[in-house]
């Protein structure tokens, strides 16, 4: 499960919002230190704050993720390095009908472990 915020822009719509989603996923580590996320399935969620918020929400395709990790294996980076790009599409169940969006994202994480002690 993740959360996410984010910002909508173009045409006449600009706004923010966040929300919760979940996925399935498998990933590889390669001998190099790099590695590949692969989505498995829909990734489902709710929109938490901003105009949709409390509407259900499904993504039939994210890109994959590819990146590196540290020498002491504590920094991941990430990114959703694509050609050509993938078109998301997102479905709002507010229906019915439901309403469908259609977007290009480019995504990047870097993910460091911090030590609870």
């Amino acid at each position: 499960m993740g959360s996410t915020l984010g910002v909508n822009f173009g045409g006449m719509n600009i706004d923010a919002f966040s929300s919760d989603f979940t996925f399935n996923f498998m990933y590889t580590v390669n001998p190099d230190r790099t590695w590949t996320s692969y989505i498995m399935g829909t990734v489902t969620g709710k929109v938490t704050s901003g105009p949709r918020a409390g509407q259900q929400f499904t993504v039939d395709t994210l890109p994959d993720f590819k990146g590196h990790i540290s020498q002491d294996a504590k920094t991941l980076t990430a990114a959703t390095i694509i050609a050509p790009p993938t078109i998301e599409t997102v479905t709002y169940l507010v229906g019915p009908p439901s309403v469908t969006e259609y977007r290009i994202c480019q995504r990047s994480r870097t993910l460091i472990y911090v030590d609870q002690q």
